[in-house]
């Protein structure tokens, strides 16, 4: 099976991802938020579904669902039709445990590549997830994120593309799965027709979480993904939670790193792995950089004090 995985995951070995590349990630949030984050040392992760962008995930699962199943080229690449028949079985049950079981238990939050001499941020950022400039940005430094490959927690940069390109994506990867399958010498078991599935789906899951519209690609975004199909341990299960708000309950995940060392490494502190916090440019004033170091030192984070740096950005609101 070691050829298909090839076929469908080197599009991501480029270099240009985690762990071989780790850039500063900026979370532009409220300060509401910013406060709580460095208070109880938690990031809250949301399940996609509930996001501004949810028909990402839908829109990418359910295309590769009906162009795999529809797919007349893979259909053909088999001469024994039991195969193939098993082959879509398999998938299709695979397809419906993800969606009616892990699903749910599927949460990212999301944060912006952010250039090392950049203490503005950009305005874009701003306006969209930095409470209209009156936020903040919470930079941290991914390279002292340590990579476990046992890690239920994926960091991976977001790909743009467009409707026409995400599809085209698709067709290619099962084209590339059928030809496999029609030049393979020996007759495929029903073991490895069930991997076979297993890896589509797989590959399909972190396609659909990590491709968005061309639309939004000025956003440069990374996402750390928790799904718990890769938590068979449940080492992160004790923190799946929810909120009450305005708009009724929302499951969350609220990721605290501390008791996390196997999984996150020896920077367990969300302060620990801050390298600045950039002021929105809204309430950029001196008094407002003082009330947040002051917070900071309420806080007890006092090493972030000279971390704080207001946006320059002439935006007001």
């Amino acid at each position: 099976m070691h050829e298909i995985k090839k076929l469908l995951w080197d599009d991501l070995n480029d270099g240009l991802n985690y762990p071989e590349k780790r850039p500063l990630l900026a979370h532009y949030t409220s300060i509401d938020t910013l406060e709580k984050i460095l208070k109880k040392n938690e990031l809250w992760l949301s399940n996609p579904l509930y996001m501004n962008d949810y028909t990402e995930l839908s829109f990418g699962m359910g295309q590769g669902y009906r162009l795999f199943t529809q797919s007349k080229e893979l259909h053909q690449a088999f001469e024994v039709q039991s195969q193939y028949d098993h082959l879509l079985a398999s998938f299709q049950r695979l397809f419906i445990r993800y969606t009616e079981d892990h699903v749910f238990n599927t949460y990212l939050t999301c944060f912006s590549e952010h250039c090392v001499d950049d203490n503005d941020g950009r305005l874009s950022m701003w306006r969209g997830y930095g409470d209209s400039g009156k936020g903040a940005a919470l930079v941290i430094d991914s390279a002292k994120i340590n990579f476990h490959e046992s890690s239920p927690l994926i960091v991976s940069r977001v790909e743009y593309q467009t409707t026409h390109d995400r599809i085209n994506w698709l067709e290619k990867k099962i084209s590339a799965i059928a030809d496999w399958i029609k030049n393979r010498v020996e007759p495929l078991s029903n073991n490895e027709l069930e991997k076979i599935a297993y890896i589509w789906l797989e590959r399909l899951k972190i396609f659909s979480l990590l491709t968005k519209h061309s639309g939004f690609n000025e956003e440069r975004e990374w996402r750390i993904i928790y799904m718990s199909d890769r938590d068979p341990e449940e080492k992160l299960s004790k923190m799946l939670s929810y909120i009450i708000n305005g708009n009724g309950i929302e499951p969350k995940l609220k990721l605290n790193p501390e008791p996390l060392y196997e999984v996150i490494g020896d920077n367990r502190l969300i302060a620990n792995l801050t390298d600045r916090i950039i002021i929105g440019p809204s309430i950029s004033t001196k008094f407002t950089a003082k009330s947040i170091c002051r917070m900071l030192q309420h806080l007890n984070h006092d090493q972030l004090v000279e971390k704080v740096k207001p946006s320059t950005i002439p935006y007001r609101q």
